[in-house]
């Protein structure tokens, strides 16, 4: 088995590259439901639906225009249908059009860091809707 080496880790959109990723968290969380008989001894519980989220820290690039694209995301509201989040070269998650076609993300927060002595850093929330799928 192969590890993902994630140092090369970045952002598309619309198949361009838009942010290089130096932090990247999924939370996929299932929502469980209590389906249990009535009279039943033992409680039966159901996954009945799956939502996800992710939270990314990245280098921001004052002379990148395409990084316009996260940022007016998060200003305009936007539903991003084509957001690839690269591990490596070849592994990422990606929105699921074909299972899902209404499916997307929203940027929910986007925040600018600024330190003496460092790049200027970014740290966006991004809130799923529909299907993601992982590639390899």
């Amino acid at each position: 088995m192969s590890e993902i080496l994630g140092k090369g880790a970045f952002i598309n959109v619309d198949g361009v590259l838009v942010a290089r990723m130096r932090t990247f968290s999924l939370t996929i969380n299932g929502e469980v439901v209590d389906a249990t008989a009535f009279g039943a001894s033992w409680i039966k519980n159901l996954q009945v639906i799956n939502g996800w989220t992710a939270t990314v820290e990245g280098m921001t690039d004052l002379d990148s225009t395409e990084q316009t694209t996260l940022r007016d995301a998060n200003v305009d509201g936007t539903k991003l249908t084509a957001i690839d989040f690269y591990l490596d070269s070849t592994s990422c998650y990606e929105v699921d059009l074909i299972t899902e076609p209404e499916a997307g993300a929203y940027i929910s927060s986007y925040v600018v860091n600024a330190e003496n002595k460092n790049v200027v850093n970014f740290t966006m929330t991004v809130t799923g809707t529909g299907n993601l799928k992982f590639t390899n």
